[in-house]
């Protein structure tokens, strides 16, 4: 992690996400952008406080597998 980055555990910024997920930043902003979409089955779950979005790992890793094995995600 960046000395910039002085996040809490369990949760990403975008740099971290692309660097650990491979998902690029245009990517992401794509994803955040379909989850206004009630068609998206797989939304890409973020929280946005303020200006700054953050990912949860735990929540991105759902993601991934239900993406993957086409179930559907719980927050849960």
């Amino acid at each position: 992690m960046n000395a910039i980055q002085t996040l809490a555990d369990g949760w990403l910024s975008p740099a971290d996400l692309q660097e650990q997920y491979a998902i690029s930043k245009p990517a992401q902003a794509i994803l955040r952008l379909k989850k206004r979409q009630e068609s998206d089955k797989f939304p890409l779950p973020f929280t946005k406080i303020g200006k700054r979005i953050l990912y949860k790992k735990e929540l991105i890793e759902k993601w991934l597998l239900a993406s993957q094995s086409n179930k559907a995600f719980s927050l849960a």
